[in-house]
């Protein structure tokens, strides 16, 4: 078989049909020629090396075309209102379900927006599924819909990357703060605990997580763990002198971070490949999928103890498990899609 079918049909999935068939078929049509004409196995073989390579630098140099494309009108507000409606309902649960409204009750209120930007932002990144569902589902042009979640995907991947690898690790260990004070009952003058109003606590404590959070904790700050860690500090090799984790808890804490910076793209293939199997009821079967998904990853996440204990499962495995499960769904929906890409 001539070389090039197949990268020309994928890149059909991105390109126009403009650079297709002014750049990307007349290099096939060298490259193929150039393999016929080959006159030993060898030579076939490095001309074959030789226009792969072309076709792949090519591909490259093009490819800011389609990450900087415009969406179609009406896509992107249908993509902010799909990530803020699922980031909200997912951090709601979360304060629900996490440790209860009785015991969250016990804690004082200005620790609270201190707990919500780690919820907020993994629930942005579950988000990712509904939002391929519905834009597969309800986008006429497949490949302008490919596109949007494409680029939707990559700027939630760089978000967890820059509010998940510094925002929430200071605001993690704020929270921490906040307990250990209310706990030990320090609220003495010179703590921000001690204004005298709610509002006045939570201006104190934000100019504390401003001021010197972003900073080594003084001695008095409880120790972290790898969740109160930045991404640079977690894959450094100095140790944090504050830290209260074993070698294999940060080795554990990069695996998770790692993951999770993975969870947007899985989720947005599996999301694509469902959203194919019907174009019918899109936003309530995203939310189904939606739930589903976030359903599996919390059973798994919370059972990782009892995966290590009765199935002698290591802990990366866990940690890598959810992912595996939402690509092999993804993988099982695409064959009944038949040739709809």
């Amino acid at each position: 078989m001539l070389p090039g079918k197949r990268l020309l049909a994928i890149a059909r999935l991105w390109f126009d049909a403009g650079v297709v068939e002014r750049v990307l078929e007349p290099l096939v049509a060298d490259w193929q020629w150039a393999c016929r004409d080959a006159q030993t196995p060898a030579e076939g073989l490095r001309r074959y090396a030789a226009g792969l390579l072309a076709f792949g630098v090519t591909a490259a140099r093009c490819a800011p075309l389609v990450l900087l494309s415009r969406p179609e009108p009406g896509t992107v507000p249908r993509i902010l209102l799909i990530v803020a409606t699922f980031a909200l309902l997912g951090t709601g649960l979360n304060l629900l379900l996490w440790d209860g409204w009785g015991n969250l009750a016990l804690y004082p209120l200005d620790s609270w927006p201190f707990i919500a930007p780690a919820f907020l932002l993994s629930s942005a990144m579950f988000a990712a599924l509904p939002l391929a569902l519905v834009i597969r589902a309800l986008h006429p042009d497949r490949r302008r819909a490919r596109i949007a979640v494409m680029q939707t995907t990559i700027a939630l991947f760089l978000l967890f990357v820059t509010i998940g690898g510094w925002i929430v690790p200071a605001t993690n260990q704020q929270y921490r703060r906040i307990i250990a004070a209310a706990r030990d009952g320090k609220m003495g003058a010179a703590s921000p605990q001690a204004a005298s109003t709610m509002r006045e606590r939570f201006v104190a404590n934000w100019r504390e997580l401003i001021g010197g959070g972003l900073q080594v904790p003084s001695r008095s700050d409880p120790p972290r763990g790898t969740a109160e860690l930045t991404t640079w500090e977690l894959f450094g090799s100095a140790r944090p002198t504050d830290l209260y984790a074993r070698w294999d808890d940060i080795v554990a804490g990069r695996h998770n971070r790692v993951s999770l910076m993975a969870l947007p793209l899985v989720l947005a293939l599996l999301g694509w490949s469902v959203g194919g199997l019907s174009a019918r009821a899109p936003y309530l079967r995203g939310l189904l999928w939606w739930g589903l998904a976030c359903a599996v990853f919390v059973a798994i996440r919370t059972g990782t103890h009892m995966f290590q204990v009765t199935y002698g499962w290591p802990e990366l495995a866990v940690i890598w498990m959810p992912l595996a499960l939402f690509m092999l769904a993804a993988i099982a929906a695409r064959p009944r899609l038949g040739s709809r890409t």
